[in-house]
């Protein structure tokens, strides 16, 4: 068995498994999105979205760490079928548990507009996992802005601004980018780009970066008819 600990959804969180009716974590060592996918469909979910280290959102855990060096193919039917170092032989400890953040049909349904006191200007804000985020403007241009000014009941948008116009945000950057074509109705059906954490490639031990900050967090301003 296989649950997800630590969020206040059910679709994310620390990753925990079962082994001789007790519950223990899973090491980020070699731990990629191969196995984070696993985790998610075993749980009946569409996909994965997102790795999550420790402990940038959800808490360490306590007692066992049962697995480490988890290496999956992506179409195993669950984690413990993935070659792994053994049951309870992880070097590991909790400030290294991975977490992670499964794509269910609502991703990306909740937006809102931050950093002002106008509702139809600020800085673009995406919930993910029951945690709100901002978007970087890396190509974010005046179609992903007409876009999440019609999700949020605005007619169009007048502007997209770009280096935290509306002031920095605070928690994940969410989304790298938003390729939207202008006639979506929501950001969901953009082909955005959803990355808050990757693993270093220098590094053997899980040792993680944020390829994002907020200094180029997004922004639009939209317009009624």
């Amino acid at each position: 068995d296989v649950r997800l600990v630590g969020a206040n959804v059910s679709s994310a969180g620390r990753i925990e498994v079962l082994h001789e009716g007790r519950w223990g974590t899973v090491c980020g060592a070699h731990f990629h999105l191969a196995a984070a996918r696993v985790v998610c469909r075993q749980l009946g979910y569409m996909d994965v979205e997102s790795l999550v280290p420790c402990c940038s959102i959800f808490p360490p855990g306590k007692g066992f760490i049962w697995l480490d060096t988890v290496h999956c193919e992506g179409r195993e039917a669950a984690l413990s079928m993935c070659p792994h170092r053994g049951w309870g032989a992880s070097r590991c400890t909790h400030t290294q548990d991975v977490g992670v953040i499964c794509r269910t049909k609502d991703t990306l349904k909740d937006v809102r507009l931050a950093g002002t006191q106008n509702p139809w200007d600020g800085r673009v804000e995406v919930k993910i996992a029951g945690i709100w985020g901002t978007v970087n403007d890396m190509g974010f241009d005046t179609f992903d802005a007409t876009v999440v000014c019609r999700q949020l009941g605005f007619h169009g948008a007048t502007g997209a601004y770009s280096n935290a116009y509306y002031g920095k945000g605070s928690g994940p950057v969410w989304i790298s980018q938003a390729k939207c074509l202008g006639n979506e109705t929501a950001l969901r059906y953009c082909n955005v780009t959803q990355h808050q954490f990757q693993m270093d490639p220098n590094w053997h031990w899980p040792w993680w970066r944020y390829p994002f900050t907020h200094d180029r967090d997004a922004g639009v301003e939209c317009y009624c008819k």
